[in-house]
């Protein structure tokens, strides 16, 4: 009988977080090739874009500012060809990395993924909106085969850079929620919930202006998508939540265990499918359960 009571305390006091998948594949060879083709393309359609329009305008300000003859017309237009010409260069710039990216994560190919990204880090000063996603992508790659202090060198860096800028929650959220698994992996508990609380609340920002009133034409049309990005969002939101929970349970803090543990089932349950699901959503509730009386 004491025995049995002493087993139940162990179990009552003891909260496991699922334990990471870690990706032992090789990367994708033909992944790799046909993501870094797309990359190279890409970057040789934006030369050759800002080429053309940098040799058409300088040709028409050649000829339209001829002393005898001004002609205002061919030199505002000259001039709108070189500002168009750039603005969609470096658009192919940034989409030949954000594609690649994405084709290298469909096909498995992380060791082009993990070039792609870290080169479009080095462009952050030509390309300041790549390097939030970049990062965000590159620790998610790190984290999932089980590079751990990667992916975290990763994350601070990016923290630094982008930490207080709320116009980047949406990548810095998953960004902190896996420094957070990185953390929690290493052992390191009290990082993992500094990284978590980080990730739960840009997360619940980017939710909260998703969810709020879209005033202009431009916010309506990107609402359309909003739900989507709400439910892939929720994915790392419920990780963070359950893993602080079993952080809190283990040290004893039952009642933000018990906040965390609901968070948990509230964000998961609308979240797609993800690996562990069920039994982060199983857990969370076995665990409310036992804490009813706590």
């Amino acid at each position: 009988m004491k025995q049995s009571k002493q087993i139940s305390r162990k179990v009552y006091r003891t909260s496991k977080t699922p334990e990471i998948p870690i990706n032992t594949k090789e990367s994708n060879a033909k992944g790799d090739q046909l993501a870094l083709a797309a990359c190279i393309s890409l970057i040789i359609g934006a030369v050759a874009v800002l080429g053309l329009g940098g040799y058409w305008s300088i040709s028409g300000l050649i000829r339209a500012t001829d002393p005898h003859h001004l002609n205002w017309a061919s030199i505002f237009g000259s001039i709108v060809i070189a500002i168009m010409s750039f603005l969609i260069a470096r658009a192919l710039v940034n989409l030949s990395f954000f594609g690649a990216a994405t084709i290298a994560v469909r096909m498995g190919a992380w060791k082009s993924l993990e070039i792609v990204t870290r080169q479009a880090l080095k462009l952050q000063k030509i390309l300041p909106n790549s390097s939030a996603w970049a990062s965000m992508i590159l620790a998610q790659s790190f984290l999932s085969r089980g590079e751990y202090k990667q992916a975290l060198a990763i994350a601070e860096d990016e923290w630094k850079r982008f930490g207080e800028d709320k116009r980047q929650n949406q990548n810095m959220g998953p960004l902190c929620a896996a420094a957070g698994m990185a953390s929690q992996a290493d052992g390191d508990y009290k990082t993992t919930l500094v990284w978590n609380d980080r990730a739960i609340a840009k997360i619940n920002a980017v939710l909260e202006e998703l969810n709020s009133p879209k005033k202009t034409l431009f916010a309506r049309a990107l609402a359309l998508q909003s739900g989507e990005v709400t439910a892939q969002l929720r994915i790392p939101l419920a990780a963070a939540c359950f893993n602080n929970a079993c952080i809190y349970f283990n040290s004893m803090d039952y009642r933000r265990a018990k906040e965390n543990y609901r968070k948990t089932i509230e964000n998961a349950v609308k979240a797609p499918d993800f690996p562990n699901k069920a039994e982060i959503i199983k857990t969370s509730n076995d665990q409310l359960a036992r804490l009813k009386s706590a």
